[in-house]
């Protein structure tokens, strides 16, 4: 019944899903469902919006990238899911978590996440045919990556493991201008 537990069990069927990726689906479900459970006992704790968002994501992905690898139609739900993603990612924001808090960067987090987010609906959309939807996602994209990308900066003197932080928002920052 602790809204924290409930966010490391989510946490632990992702990274789960990463090493048995041929049970992904029922382990991004569990983590889903472990993330809206952690929601439902504090829907303040914004580390299980996050969660949550990442478990969306990562079900966009496997279904951009399997169109591309077989040069078919990209499955309408990479969409949905890139949207549920986009949305999870904004409810952190509107959450306002504590950054002052040490260790708690779940607000340049969300940015960095919406960013990828809306990289992956910009992707998504261009493999559909639509360029100008694409373009707009992608210049979202960009509107939060750059915002985020000099607070991790700053931040690494003090936290030096924010560095990988960095590095993904250069990283997305990357594929989007590609």
């Amino acid at each position: 019944q602790s809204e924290i537990v409930q966010f490391f069990i989510g946490r632990e069927y992702l990274y789960l899903a990463e090493l048995q990726p041929d049970q992904h689906e029922e382990l991004w479900q569990k983590a889903e469902d472990a993330f809206l459970k952690s929601i439902a006992l504090n829907d303040q704790y914004a580390k299980a919006y996050l969660g949550l968002g990442s478990v969306y994501m990562k079900r966009s992905a496997e279904l951009l990238d399997a169109a591309i690898a077989s040069k078919q139609a990209v499955d309408p739900r990479s969409l949905q899911f890139a949207e549920q993603g986009i949305e999870t990612y904004k409810k952190v924001l509107e959450l306002k978590p504590d950054p002052g808090q040490p260790g708690n960067p779940d607000q340049d987090l969300a940015r960095l996440n919406l960013g990828s987010a809306y990289r992956q609906k910009g992707a998504t959309l261009l493999i559909q045919g639509d360029v100008d939807s694409a373009l707009g996602a992608f210049d979202d994209a960009i509107q939060f990556l750059e915002t985020v990308r000099p607070i991790f900066e700053s931040s690494i003197p003090e936290h030096e493991s924010y560095r990988r932080y960095l590095v993904q928002t250069h990283e997305y920052l990357g594929t989007v201008y590609q």
